[in-house]
Order: C-alpha cells, then sequence, then structure tokens
C-alpha cells in the first residue's frame, strides 16, 4: 500500500511514498518528493481536482481476511468506461475523508471486462482510508476510485516477446499476480506477443504473508510456461508439505546468488527478459542494482516502490 505516489523522470521507474499528510490535492502525484510535478502551484491542483472529481464509483461487494493484516476488498464498478492495465493502481477516495490512499489492482482487465469486478488487498496502517477499509469499510460502501500509474504490462502485437521475470516482496505482490494472471488471461488469444518463459519470484517475513499462494499455484499449473518460487525470510515448517508446484525456501531472502541461479537455470538471454519489481524500497533497491550487475539492460527493469 502506499499513500501518494511521485512518478520520477524515467517511464519505467516508479517511486511512491506514505506520506500521513495527503490530502484532495497530493494524491499520487504531489508529495514533497522531487521530480517532475509539484504539490504547489494553481494549474497543478486544479488538475487533480478534475481528476478527483471525475472518480468513478465503486461498491464493496466482500471484504475478507487475506492474512492476519491483510483485508481483501472486492468492487463491483458499473461504468464501462472505467478500465485499467495489469499492474496499474487506483487513487481510493472515502467519502467524508480528504485523505487519499492508492492501491494496487491484484485482479485482471478480464475480470473487469467480464465481471466489472476488481480486486484489492490491502495491509492495516493508521493511514486514515486504509484503517478504514480495515474497521469501517462494509459489503455495500460506496468509493472513489481513479486508475493510475506507469507501471503496467500491456504486451502489443507489434512487440517483441520478451521472457518476464517478476519479483515481489510482501503485499508487492499487488500489481505482480495481476500481472501473472493477465499473462494466463490472454495465452488462447492470437493478438498479442506473449512470452514463452514467466518466473516469479515472490518473498515475505511469514509463511501467512504469502498472501495470493493458492491463486499463484493454480496459475502455474495451469501454465508450463510459468514458475514460480516462494521464500520466507523467518525459518519456518509451515507449509513446507502444502506448496504444491511452488518451491518453498525457509530463512532465506532473494540475495544475488538465488537471482543469480534464477537467470542461470529459467533463461536463456538475460537481454531478452523483463523484470517487473514491486516491494519495500530498500528490496527493490538491492534487487534493481544486483539484475544491472547480472548484466540485466536497465530499460528492462521497471520497478514500483513503497515504504
Amino acid at each position: 500500500m502506499f499513500a501518494c505516489s511521485n512518478r520520477v523522470a524515467s517511464k519505467v521507474k516508479a517511486v511512491t511514498c506514505r506520506l500521513k499528510t495527503c490530502g484532495i490535492f497530493t494524491c499520487k502525484r504531489f508529495c514533497d518528493q522531487s521530480g517532475p510535478y509539484s504539490r504547489t502551484g494553481i494549474l497543478e491542483k486544479g488538475i487533480e481536482l478534475r481528476r478527483v472529481m471525475n472518480a468513478t464509483e465503486g461498491t464493496v461487494l466482500s471484504i475478507s481476511n487475506l492474512s492476519p493484516t491483510v483485508k481483501a476488498v472486492k468492487l463491483f464498478v458499473q461504468s464501462k468506461d472505467f478500465t485499467f492495465k495489469a499492474g496499474q493502481w487506483v487513487d481510493f477516495l472515502v467519502p467524508n475523508m480528504k485523505e487519499v490512499a492508492g492501491y494496487s489492482i491484484s485482479s485482471t482487465p478480464k475480470r473487469l471486462s467480464d465481471l466489472s469486478e476488481i480486486d484489492l488487498a490491502v495491509k492495516f496502517s493508521d493511514f486514515p482510508p486504509t484503517k478504514w477499509i480495515h474497521e469501517e469499510c462494509k459489503v455495500g460502501s460506496k468509493v472513489g476510485l481513479v486508475v493510475g500509474g506507469d507501471f503496467f504490462y500491456a504486451p502489443q502485437p507489434a512487440t517483441s516477446c520478451r521472457d518476464l521475470l517478476l519479483v515481489a516482496g510482501g503485499v508487492g505482490i499487488n500489481p505482480i499476480v495481476s500481472i501473472i494472471r493477465h499473462v494466463s488471461d490472454l495465452k488462447n488469444t492470437e493478438d498479442y506477443c506473449l512470452p514463452s518463459r514467466v518466473v516469479l519470484a515472490y518473498s515475505a517475513r511469514t509463511f501467512d504473508e504469502l498472501i495470493f499462494r493458492d491463486v499463484i499455484s493454480e496459475v502455474v499449473a495451469n501454465n508450463v510456461e510459468m514458475k514460480a518460487e516462494f521464500f520466507i525470510t523467518q525459518f519456518s515448517d509451515k507449509g513446507l508439505e502444502n506448496s504444491g508446484l511452488v518451491k518453498l525456501s525457509t530463512n532465506q531472502r532473494l540475495d544475488r546468488n538465488t537471482l543469480a541461479s534464477i537467470l542461470h537455470n529459467e533463461f536463456t538471454n538475460v537481454k531478452n527478459i523483463d523484470c517487473y519489481l514491486c516491494g519495500p524500497s530498500s528490496m527493490i533497491d538491492d534487487i534493481d542494482r544486483i539484475l544491472l550487475d547480472l548484466h540485466v539492460p536497465n530499460d528492462q527493469i521497471k520497478y514500483e516502490k513503497w515504504w
């Protein structure tokens, strides 16, 4: 989860923050971080106000526990003008609340098209919109939604078919699981050039915090070109017998040796990989640096990070 976001100049690198002072004019773009946007200035504020006023209504269909600290929220979106790309987030506007939060969408564009639904997974914090989700949100609650973000996977017919390395830490799995589901959804179409190999490396502190582990296992089981590995940074024997087709390593972080092994064993050419990373800022900084050191081209590493 992140409260607002400031996009840096590069189109493929995204920086997010968790300021607690965000209001109607600061959602997503107008942080105090340096970058191409300013939180001051009448023009920028006017643009953001129009953006918020144009929010699409979403209705809560269900809310449940994904883990002891993460709530799953399913929303019905009636408007056919509401669309998103796999990996993008939504500004989340709670009625009568000045703070605006941003949450990555974990479901796919196909689910929105077929059922008019999107899914979010929100980890608890004291930030007002997030606390509202955990303590006050109920079936039938109405919220405002505005799609944003340059971090997404949207293959086109004319693009080259690069393989995919997906790396997630904690609730950073949200946009990543949207991407891997999206690839699966597009598998039986002839309109897109899709990767021949997709590998997901997903790290969390405990087994319970590996949210979407069942979803990921099912997607991998149904797609021979896909592989996933789970990493738990604390030692635990929980889940070792129940990880199915997904390899589970405990008391292990995603370090240089692990990533080098994945690149060597799973891909034929590091120049033919697009890497999507999402997780805590320090983790993503480390992985970005390691991938560059392992000769993955800089413009093929796309990330979104939070703290």
